[in-house]
């Protein structure tokens, strides 16, 4: 298995930007949310306005653990980019 390199100035770039892509991620989220939100206390009632209100909870759900994951995924290597400058030092 070939290995990647990446610059200091590389790997910042890139964690950068999949921390912004994650942001974008949760202010769609926020938006679907409140969308959702408004069509079941809307005057739509019933069986499907349930069932629609409960998979838009388990979507937001999923939405937010992978966006939690994905924020400590960046923080780690964050932390391990920072280890491996301040050896090369």
């Amino acid at each position: 298995m070939g290995q990647v390199a990446l610059s200091p100035e590389q790997a910042q770039q890139t964690l950068s930007n999949i921390e912004e892509q994650v942001r974008q991620v949760k202010s769609r989220q926020q938006d679907m949310r409140m969308r959702a939100q408004e069509m079941v206390e809307s005057s739509w009632h019933g069986g499907q306005a349930k069932r629609f209100g409960e998979a838009m909870q388990a979507h937001d759900e999923d939405l937010t653990a992978v966006g939690n994951e994905l924020d400590h995924v960046v923080a780690e290597a964050r932390d391990k980019a920072k280890q491996i400058e301040q050896q090369a030092l």
